[in-house]
């Protein structure tokens, strides 16, 4: 527009200069002018900016929080700062004592199916993933998924959860067709969304998957918000009782980015919990971590499967691990298993030659380690 008008007032007065260098100086005013602007607003919303009340984002219309949330979470604004300062360090779990095992193997043997895989088929092109799987996963049961890479443990995970179509089969969490109608056919994507949260399955996966633009907190209680309907109050405060549950209570409001790699996975485990699943995927939960995280994360599975009894089905490559905290082991192999059996007996007894040598490598890997 400025170009215009002072192209048409210089060919009527023919006084170029002073009015195109009216118009150039008009335009780097309001370009500075948008600018300051700009940075203005970019401060202000800083994601990364510690201090909340100097940040306006909750006063953005999908931010905003109603005064009583606001007067009650201004009353633990002490305690935070204390946890800043003092982060939790979460206890070791107690480990199951052979009796104990065994009491908690005959309790699982009488609960009902949670999940049911049956002649379970899925092709990539000419590939085999899965070649007519069959498994049986009871309420209360932990279930370590081995196998070598390839073998068909993501897939499977991914297919109970309905995030992957397959060829042939069916698969039944809580007795209920998960993606499908009572008369067969298929659900649409949102409908299946809708079922897999009415159902309960939650899933953690190798990569996080957190939200980048949200913090800690928001990351656990955006979904309960947006997906299961709940207020802002009763979200947040879920989402702080499962960060402090899993030692993440200090950093709240960090961004994923400002995390270790194991602070984001026990993030994403928060989230995976927060509207109580009746049925816990995980897909290798510390493949992703440096050795050194590792510890963490596994911690906090080893609690949820002893302390709280939570239906899991966990594909790991921790040997260890799996020992201690899964009631039983399926050893996959080219989309099927080979082997599965009460853990510890197939851990230290594998009966196929298969689960055998792959035992007998991540032992070796193992050693290797230790001694490097």
């Amino acid at each position: 527009e400025l170009t215009l008008r002072g192209t048409q007032l210089a060919s009527s007065t023919f006084d170029f200069f002073s009015i195109f260098f009216a118009s150039g100086l008009l335009y780097l005013l309001l370009t500075g002018a948008v600018s300051a602007i700009q940075l203005g607003l970019e401060w202000l919303l800083d994601l990364d900016r510690t201090t909340r009340a100097r940040r306006l984002t909750d006063y953005l219309p999908w931010r905003r929080v109603d005064l009583t949330a606001k007067l009650a979470f201004s009353e633990k604004a002490p305690l935070a700062a204390e946890a800043v300062a003092q982060p939790e360090i979460m206890p070791p779990a107690r480990l199951l004592t052979r009796a104990e095992r065994a009491k908690r193997a005959a309790t699982i043997a009488r609960n009902n199916v949670a999940v049911e895989v049956k002649d379970l088929h899925k092709n990539y092109g000419a590939q085999t993933v899965l070649g007519g799987l069959e498994l049986t996963v009871r309420i209360g049961e932990v279930v370590a998924l081995l196998g070598p890479s390839g073998s068909g443990k993501s897939t499977l995970l991914r297919c109970i959860n309905h995030l992957e179509d397959w060829d042939r089969g069916t698969v039944r969490v809580g007795g209920r067709r998960l993606g499908f109608r009572d008369d067969g056919k298929r659900l649409s994507p949102q409908a299946v969304a809708n079922e897999r949260a009415s159902v309960g399955v939650g899933m953690v996966f190798q990569q996080f998957n957190l939200f980048s633009h949200l913090s800690a907190k928001e990351n656990v209680a955006g979904p309960l918000r947006w997906v299961h309907g709940m207020t802002r109050l009763d979200a947040d405060r879920r989402a702080c009782e499962l960060l402090d549950r899993v030692g993440l209570s200090h950093r709240a409001h960090a961004l994923p980015r400002h995390l270790s790699g194991g602070q984001q996975q026990r993030v994403a485990i928060a989230r995976a919990l927060a509207p109580n699943p009746s049925v816990l995927l995980l897909d290798e939960p510390t493949s992703a971590l440096d050795p050194e995280l590792v510890t963490e994360v596994l911690e906090v599975i080893r609690r949820l499967a002893i302390d709280d009894g939570l239906t899991m089905i966990i594909s790991t490559h921790q040997i260890r691990f799996a020992d201690e905290v899964a009631d039983r082991v399926a050893f996959l192999s080219t989309g099927s298993i080979l082997e599965e059996g009460p853990a510890h007996e197939v851990l230290t007894h594998p009966r196929h030659p298969l689960t055998a040598r792959f035992l007998s490598v991540m032992q070796a890997d193992k050693a290797l380690e230790a001694v490097r």
